[in-house]
C-alpha cells in the first residue's frame, strides 16, 4: 500500500506531460506570411520567379505549379526550399496573363497544406487595350472563388483545430478521472486492510 502511494505523484505528472505533448502540434500549423509576387499584384513586365515565405519551417517536398488564364499549367524549372522559403524559378519570363499559383506544402506539424492566390503580368500598350477587360473580370472571378475556396479551408482548419483540442482535454479528462478512480481503490482497499488487522 506504502509503495503504491509514492508512484500516485509520478503517474500523474507522466500523463500532464503527455497531454502537453499532444497538444503542441495543434497549434503548429504552417501559414503563409509573405509572397512575391503578392495576392492579386498587377505587374508591369515579366517575372521568372515565384517566392513564398510561412511562419514555419516547411519540408522538402513542398511544391508549386502555375496555371495560366486558369488554364495552361506552368512547371517551374526548380524548387529551392530554405527553411521557411520555397523558390519556384521559371526557364522562360512569364508572359502577360493572369497566374494562380497552386503551392502545397509539408509544414513542421506534418500537415499538409494546400492553398492558392492569382497575380497578373500585364502586357505591352498594344496588348493591353484588347485584353485589360477580360483579364480584369478573370481576376475578379477568380479572386472571388479563391475568397470562397479560402474561407472553406479556414473553416475547415478551424474545425479540425477545435477537434483535436476537444479530444486532447477529453482524453486527459478520462485519464485524470481514471488515476482519481484507481487511487480511490487504493487508499479504499488499504483502509480494509488496516480495519482487518486491527
Amino acid at each position: 500500500m506504502f509503495a503504491c502511494k509514492k508512484f500516485i505523484p509520478l503517474i500523474i505528472l507522466a500523463i500532464f506531460t503527455i497531454s502537453f505533448v499532444m497538444k503542441m502540434p495543434v497549434s503548429a500549423h504552417s501559414v503563409l506570411e509573405e509572397a512575391t509576387p503578392k495576392k492579386g499584384e498587377k505587374l508591369g513586365g515579366p517575372i521568372q520567379s515565384v517566392k513564398l515565405k510561412f511562419n514555419t519551417k516547411i519540408e522538402k517536398g513542398s511544391s508549386l505549379y502555375l496555371l495560366k488564364d486558369h488554364e495552361e499549367k506552368v512547371e517551374p524549372s526548380s524548387i529551392k526550399i530554405d527553411n521557411n522559403a520555397l523558390e519556384a524559378r521559371f526557364t522562360q519570363p512569364l508572359k502577360s496573363g493572369s497566374y494562380t499559383v497552386k503551392w502545397e506544402i509539408l509544414g513542421v506539424d506534418g500537415h499538409i497544406i494546400k492553398k492558392d492566390y492569382t497575380f497578373t503580368v500585364k502586357s505591352s500598350k498594344a496588348e493591353k487595350e484588347n485584353s485589360d477587360n477580360k483579364n480584369d473580370l478573370q481576376n475578379e472571378e477568380s479572386n472571388q472563388k479563391n475568397k470562397i475556396n479560402q474561407n472553406q479551408e479556414e473553416s475547415s482548419t478551424i474545425e479540425s483545430e477545435n477537434d483535436n483540442d476537444q479530444s486532447v482535454f477529453i482524453f486527459t479528462l478520462i485519464i485524470l478521472l481514471a488515476i482519481v478512480c484507481i487511487g480511490l481503490i487504493i487508499w479504499l482497499s488499504g483502509g480494509k486492510r488496516k480495519n482487518s488487522r486491527g
